[in-house]
């Protein structure tokens, strides 16, 4: 009985410490594979054209970034703010982000999915940037395009769904 007693008083302890800590302390996380942020990072806003673009199964959107003169870090990531418009059930899809370079084919940047699927509710993706600021070295100027495709789960399905671009913005994270 004692024993019960102490442990039952221990755990109090504990989870009265845990309650304290939780109100006094807000943390600062990203969960890139959950899409999510606690509070806004310190960023600045970068897409120059393509705000609203749609991107659906048939076509790609396709929107223009300027990262300015200011130096982009190891740290350093893109935001990318999307809302899917159009949500038919039964058709998942993956949202891939590409460069589009001057010559060449395309290099995927990252792929995501929302989760859950809400038609005009907008999420924020991170990506690494490394890929953008290579490209602008090799390009010698800090505008470029990016292309935001839908890609069907099953490849022989066609996809009626569709995402609008809301925002980019780069941030350090």
């Amino acid at each position: 009985m004692r024993r019960f007693s102490t442990m039952t008083f221990l755990l109090g302890a504990v989870l009265a410490a845990q309650a304290a800590s939780a109100d006094s302390v807000k943390p600062r996380t990203i969960d890139m594979a959950q899409n999510t942020a606690t509070e806004a990072l310190p960023g600045r806003d970068i897409l120059v054209a393509g705000q609203d673009a749609i991107a659906d199964g048939k076509s790609p959107a396709v929107i223009a970034i300027d990262t300015g003169d200011k130096a982009i870090t190891a740290r350093t990531k893109l935001e990318l703010s999307l809302a899917p418009q159009a949500v038919p059930p039964g058709q998942p899809y993956l949202v891939v982000v590409s460069l589009r370079p001057a010559d060449g084919p395309s290099r995927r940047i990252g792929t995501v999915s929302f989760f859950p699927r809400r038609a005009g509710v907008a999420q924020i993706f991170y990506f690494g940037a490394a890929p953008i600021a290579a490209e602008i070295k090799a390009r010698g100027r800090s505008r470029i395009d990016l292309s935001i495709t839908l890609v069907p789960v099953e490849r022989t399905q066609t996809l009626t769904a569709s995402v609008r671009v809301i925002s980019a913005r780069l941030v350090e994270g």
